[in-house]
């Protein structure tokens, strides 16, 4: 289930700052799985290409072909109906159809089919009911049945049955409203559900691994919480937070837990951890800062990404092993209503927002999580084996684990040569690498499966040293008698 908070530049007093919550992405369907932890390292921002509109109060959805839509949000000459996509491979954006309304404060909800579901939002100082269909096959728009309540800045995000919630938000007399509603795609038809136990605007909706929906604090209650049921309806109290909270994050950990993030009211950064199978909240650590209007995207590693604040460019990596915080370095741009989505190569983009206090953004960066940064071991030398002389080349890269490149050996005393290498794996923890795969043995006996070990001992001032086992009982390893090995 993936749910989004919609964003918005927004209205009277307290809704002058808003930021949308990130939207949580199934790992079923991303084809990736979580990778081993590797919670002690950071990573790197980049720029990338900027996007064609400035905009702010946007959403932004990952696209079934691996692509980001972006559209709608408020611009220096106000709300835009204008549209793009982005294109991970060319680092770039496109225009695409544009939105029948302008809109910002909107919720965009990808459905099963790879359609995108725009609903409400705020054009021209009105909250809207309509609705559109945005198409990545025609990459039009068009309208399908609206809302049957004009809200702004509610939740949203799609059921297991494939029909699409919406909670909250603010009305079209700026109250805040208590009601949802449930989109049918197969109809293209609303109809009301249960309604949550109190108003909520600006608060957290997130979907348990269970199917049912977390909707946490918010303007108007900050400290309760409770639970939508799917198969029922019906909206059951759960146990409410430590700390007052609206304007944070809630984030759906691999173990099921929920991540509550920051906030205003949140004092010294603080954070904590909902168990769905107790009902119950409890303290983890606490950010570096006080941070609000930020966004929180799941890592592939389980960790957590935190960036944007009204008075930082920093973000941060949440630890679930450790409940702990680091650093995960400064963002190039300050910035706040922005949005952030992890994309299916285990990098994130952000895009847009606000650079406090008023100016809008086009700029856009990549986060590169540090396991999924090039790793290299590259050498050519001699060892001697227990059988005679040994010798080698490598030159493998691995990118988010996954290797690429050469590695040839030969120790001919004991009849054991190969080049031709399946590589499955590369891992790399200080000085050392470790290679696995399967290699075609030239005596002709036919595929086995290999490990090499790579030591690069150069920072020591020791020599490098190789082993290579083979799964049908051959071993070797050694201190380089010539060449060098470098692990990069």
């Amino acid at each position: 289930m993936a749910f989004l908070s919609a964003s918005s530049s927004i209205i009277p007093r307290v809704f002058r700052r808003f930021v949308p919550t990130a939207t949580l992405v199934l790992l079923a369907s991303t084809g990736l799985s979580l990778l081993p932890p590797c919670f002690a390292q950071s990573g790197s921002w980049t720029s990338t290409g900027n996007m064609r509109e400035y905009r702010r109060g946007h959403s932004a959805t990952l696209l079934k072909d691996g692509t980001v839509l972006v559209e709608g949000g408020f611009t220096f000459s106000g709300d835009t109906a204008g549209a793009e996509i982005y294109s991970p491979a060319k680092h770039q954006w496109r225009p695409t159809g544009a939105m029948n309304v302008p809109r910002n404060g909107h919720s965009a909800t990808l459905l099963k089919d790879g359609r995108v579901l725009v609903a409400g939002g705020r054009s021209s100082l009105v909250q809207q009911a309509s609705a559109e269909l945005y198409d990545p096959t025609t990459h039009t728009f068009k309208f399908t049945g609206s809302m049957n309540v004009a809200r702004t800045i509610h939740g949203a995000g799609l059921l297991s049955n494939g029909k699409v919630l919406v909670i909250g938000g603010v009305g079209s007399d700026t109250s805040y409203l208590a009601s949802a509603e449930l989109y049918d795609p197969t109809t293209e038809t609303w109809s009301m559900t249960g309604s949550l136990s109190t108003s909520r605007v600006e608060h957290t909706t997130t979907g348990l691994t269970d199917g049912r929906v977390l909707v946490a604090g918010g303007l108007t209650d900050p400290l309760s919480a409770e639970i939508y049921d799917p198969a029922t309806g019906v909206w059951t109290p759960t146990g409410s937070m430590n700390v007052r909270r609206w304007l944070h994050t809630a984030t759906l950990l691999s173990d099921g837990k929920v991540l509550a993030a920051g906030g205003y009211l949140s004092a010294d950064g603080t954070c904590e951890l909902y168990d769905p199978a107790t009902g119950t909240w409890t303290l983890t650590g606490s950010m570096s800062i006080d941070r609000n209007e930020h966004t929180a995207v799941l890592q592939y590693d389980g960790t957590v990404l935190v960036a944007g604040d009204p008075n930082s460019s920093s973000s941060e990596l949440y630890d679930p092993v450790t409940g702990t915080w680091s650093s995960a370095g400064d963002l190039k741009d300050q910035r706040t209503l922005h949005t952030m989505t992890r994309l299916r190569d285990g990098t994130t983009l952000v895009a847009g927002g606000n650079k406090f206090p008023t100016i809008a953004l086009n700029s856009a960066e990549i986060y590169t999580p540090a396991y999924i940064e090039p790793m290299n071991v590259n050498g050519i030398g001699t060892f001697n084996s227990s059988a005679g002389t040994a010798t080698f080349r490598m030159d493998v890269t691995g990118t988010h684990g996954m290797p690429t490149g050469d590695l040839t050996y030969s120790d001919p005393d004991a009849n054991v040569t190969f080049g031709r290498v399946g590589l499955r794996k590369l891992t790399i923890s200080g000085n050392t690498a470790t290679i696995t795969g399967s290699v075609t043995l030239d005596n002709g006996t036919g595929k086995v499966a290999f490990t090499a070990t790579a030591v690069d001992n150069s920072a020591n001032g020791s020599t490098d040293t190789l082993s290579i086992t083979l799964n049908n009982g051959y071993s070797a390893s050694g201190t380089l008698t010539s060449g060098n090995i470098n692990i990069q």
